[in-house]
C-alpha cells in the first residue's frame, strides 16, 4: 500500500495502483495465498493478530477512499461499504484462481480497472 500512497498522483490514482500491486502479490509468484475465510481455523492468539493487520489494512484502504474524495478524483459513497466490496472481490480471488499465468496477467491488468470503475465521478454530459 505504501508504494502506492508514495507514488500515486490522486485518491483514485493510489487505489488503482493499490488493486494492482495487491492483486498482483495475490496471484504473482508468490500466490495464490490464503484468503480470509481461512481465519476462522487459527489459533485464538493468531486469529487476534491476523484480524489486527486486517482492521488496520481496512483503515488504510478506506482512507485512500477518503482521499479520493476530497480531491474530487472519486464520487462520494460510503466508504466502509465501498472498501469492503473491493476488498472482499479482491480477497476472494485465490477461491477460483489456480495459477495459470496468462490468467494472472489478466486478473492484474483487469481486476483493479473494473473493481475502481465505479468509484471515477460521471462525466457532466453537455447537451445540445
Amino acid at each position: 500500500m505504501q508504494l502506492a500512497i508514495d507514488s500515486g498522483q490522486d485518491g483514485l490514482d493510489k487505489v488503482l495502483r493499490y488493486l494492482r500491486n495487491h492483486v498482483d502479490f495475490m496471484v504473482g509468484e508468490r500466490g495464490p495465498i490464503a484468503i480470509m475465510s481461512e481465519v476462522p481455523s487459527l489459533n485464538s492468539e493468531h486469529r487476534k493478530e491476523v484480524l489486527k493487520l486486517s482492521r488496520k489494512h481496512s483503515a488504510a484502504f478506506e482512507a485512500l477512499l477518503e482521499e479520493g474524495i476530497a480531491d474530487g478524483s472519486i464520487a462520494p459513497c460510503n466508504v466502509r461499504m465501498t472498501g469492503n466490496a473491493i476488498m472482499g472481490a479482491v480477497n476472494w480471488i485465490p477461491k477460483w484462481y489456480h495459477g495459470d499465468s496468462a490468467v494472472a496477467e489478466q486478473i492484474i491488468e483487469e481486476f483493479p480497472r473494473i473493481l475502481a470503475s465505479g468509484l471515477r465521478k460521471a462525466q457532466a454530459q453537455i447537451i445540445g
